[in-house]
């Protein structure tokens, strides 16, 4: 916000987006009612400058002054962050959204599917900013973090739905046969579960994983293993989830056949070819599958976070381990690397360039070199801070963010013993963990083991009922745009040739094919999976004609409606040779 007098103002990039502070008369707490509308009216008029925002982040919302000033003043979506709720504060105006975790801030804004293409502004109340000033930086960060999360999002989408959809057809006939991981649900209730991440601490904590061993359940990123193997450690449970083929994180690796392995059901078939002793199915959370699972077995779908030591925690939250320990989860770059040694990333190696705000990486045999945005974060222990990347700054936040909410009902210890800090864990060097918890002997090998025998054969018919059933709505969404895109052509055709007679009746009649393809894609997760960022792309692809000149602008909308029409037909197309012959050769 801009700022008037001798007050100082406090601007911070935000990405795309100006974190600014405005001044208060009390910063002990909201100004008098009058007053504070006034002040509150003229600072939110400030720090519009006569913008129009598509979405407001805001931090603090007090008497409510801020957030009816800002309601008044803009038609955008309005997420505010309060950390402190007043007593007796009034509900929020219609439009805003209230909310007293990062946690929650940071679903909300995952949940818009075209964050990344709108206009944000983000802003603050100062009284709160100087009273909590910890969490406005967590807050700003927050912002930020969730906007590099929406472009890392749609980049990704764009880029992978199409290979992680053709792998999930070949791991289909699979999946549908395994069990799944819900069998093993609270087995482990109140045994300590530690994530092993492949992260460069892990180095240093290799030999106490060694005496652990027997005594905890381990679960690790299948990127470890090659560092575990080193020391004879052989953990119960494995994660891969990746669509590319990491196979090689098995090569070599002893004594597979002891371990149990989670395969995400969107990565890389080669993973399924992995020698170990059983694999479990597990239902992702936000994914096709995990859908597929929940409705046809009832399994509970796991939180991801995108990442492999994500769904490791996601799983043994579901086993009921208490507590959850971290290690080698370090989600920064540590001593001038990415990841311990012995693993597949070991010779990578990183170097600041503080000039260009940037962090540049090679590997010690490839001359070839990278470059990642560098993003300074608190450091485990207090120590000051780290650097990391944006992807591993966004797992750290959507750990955080578990422990504000799902995982609360547990003891969470971060036993890394370096990299990045990570609000809601207790930090413990996993020596010292070991020595207050004292862990007893836990067989859980034999546990697992016990309950996959005793287990009833897995029944693959319920989840192809379910592929079906989806297959049947994307194959009626198909249909819906190919009558969408019939009729946008005809009526441009008309259009431009100057017949508007019936022009409005086929716009109507478009507008009504329009409203049930939007319907039937809503729907079905498969078509949105593959289509959905093309079909954004194209919405907001172009500058609309001025509002003016009522022919172009209707031209255009004609051509962006048959574009998209055009994209979700192909879609359905594609999605019908993809899965119609694995539901065919499932009923023979």
């Amino acid at each position: 916000m801009s700022l008037t007098g001798n007050e100082l103002a406090a601007e911070r990039s935000c990405g795309d987006v100006a974190v600014g502070c405005a001044p208060v008369t009390a910063p002990g707490g909201p100004p008098a009612a009058a007053a504070g509308r006034e002040l509150a009216a003229r600072e939110i008029a400030d720090f519009l400058g006569g913008r129009q925002p598509e979405l407001v982040f805001f931090f603090g919302y007090g008497d409510g002054a801020y957030a009816e000033a800002l309601r008044v003043r803009t038609s955008a979506n309005i997420i505010i962050y309060e950390p402190r709720p007043l007593a007796g504060a009034p509900s929020p105006p219609p439009g805003v959204q209230v909310l007293d975790s990062l946690a929650a801030l940071m679903a909300a804004a995952a949940g818009m599917n075209d964050l990344a293409a709108r206009q944000v502004l983000a802003g603050a109340i100062p009284a709160l900013r100087v009273a909590e000033p910890e969490s406005f930086a967590r807050f700003a960060a927050a912002v930020r973090q969730a906007l590099t999360d929406a472009r890392i999002r749609s980049a990704t989408l764009t880029r992978s739905a199409g290979t992680w959809l053709r792998n999930l057809a070949v791991n289909l006939p699979q999946v549908a046969a395994m069990p799944p991981v819900d069998l093993l649900a609270d087995r482990f209730a109140g045994r300590p579960g530690i994530v092993v991440g492949a992260g460069p601490s892990l180095d240093r904590n290799l030999e106490v994983l060694r005496e652990l061993q027997g005594h905890v359940l381990l679960c690790a990123a299948s990127t470890a293993l090659p560092a575990l193997a080193r020391y004879g450690i052989v953990p119960e449970l494995v994660v891969v989830i990746e669509a590319n083929d990491v196979s090689g994180h098995f090569a070599g690796v002893p004594h597979l056949d002891r371990m149990t392995l989670l395969p995400g059901p969107l990565g890389h078939p080669a993973h399924f070819a992995v020698p170990v002793g059983a694999r479990l199915a597990a239902a992702l959370c936000g994914s096709v599958p995990g859908d597929w699972l929940q409705r046809a077995r009832g399994c509970r779908q796991l939180e991801s976070g995108g990442s492999v030591a994500c769904v490791a925690f996601s799983a043994l939250h579901l086993l009921g381990c208490d507590p959850l320990v971290l290690v080698g989860m370090d989600l920064a770059l540590t001593d001038g690397r990415t990841h311990a040694g012995g693993t597949e990333q070991a010779t990578r190696r990183v170097r600041y360039e503080p000039g260009a705000g940037r962090v540049s990486h090679w590997f010690e045999d490839k001359p070839n070199t990278g470059h990642w945005s560098a993003v300074p974060t608190p450091a485990w222990g207090g120590g000051g801070e780290v650097l990391t990347r944006p992807i591993f700054n966004s797992y750290r936040f959507w750990f955080e963010g578990a422990a504000e909410t799902w995982a609360r009902d547990r003891v969470l210890v971060n036993a890394t013993e370096g990299g990045a800090r990570i609000h809601g864990f207790t930090e413990s060097s996993l020596a010292d963990w070991r020595t207050a918890a004292k862990p007893p002997p836990l067989a859980a090998r034999e546990l697992i083991a016990q309950v996959l025998a005793s287990a009833p054969a897995t029944d693959p018919q319920p989840l192809w009922r379910e592929v079906a059933a989806e297959l049947s709505v994307v194959a009626q969404a198909g249909e819906a745009a190919a009558q969408a895109g019939r009729l946008a052509a005809r009526a441009l055709k008309d259009l431009e040739a100057g017949r508007f007679g019936g022009l409005d009746g086929q716009l109507g009649r478009l507008a009504a094919a329009e409203s049930r393809l939007a319907a039937l894609t809503r729907s079905t997760r498969l078509l949105n999976a593959l289509v959905g960022e093309r079909s954004l792309a194209v919405s907001r692809d172009g500058e609309m004609p001025p509002a003016a000149d009522k022919v172009a602008t209707t031209a255009w909308s004609l051509r962006q409606s048959g574009r998209i029409s055009g994209i979700v037909a192909e879609g359905a197309r594609e999605l019908a040779d993809l899965y119609g012959p694995l539901v065919a050769a499932s009923r023979k």
